[in-house]
């Protein structure tokens, strides 16, 4: 479980302690007690291949903003270029570096 430290977003993060005890608050700010209740109801019914297919489509999701982004920063970059940028960001760079090559190296 994570844990709050000085200038952590998990503003409500609890210890696993107090969530057996029902101290959890929301997991966003901006959401209703009530309705994440529902949510988490609703999520937990879900059988276990659809919770990794909501998965599978947030990750890819949030893969396809950030090559959005990326090509919206670098308009003139190959597709090769940005797919190393968006490995550079997903892995690190010690890691893609390792795997892709250098940023300065052709692909």
């Amino acid at each position: 479980y994570p844990t709050k430290q000085a200038g952590s977003v998990c503003s409500n993060a609890v210890s696993p302690e107090s969530a057996k005890l029902g101290a959890m608050g929301t997991l966003s700010r901006d959401t209703d007690r009530k309705a994440e209740r529902v949510l988490v109801e609703i999520m937990r019914a879900l059988p276990a291949w659809k919770k990794l297919a909501l998965l599978d489509d947030a990750c890819a999701t949030a893969r396809a903003l950030a090559l959005a982004g990326l090509r919206a920063r670098h308009p003139q970059a190959s597709e090769d270029a940005l797919h190393r940028m968006l490995m550079g960001l997903l892995l690190g760079d010690e890691i893609a570096t390792r795997v892709w090559g250098s940023m300065d190296e052709p692909a």
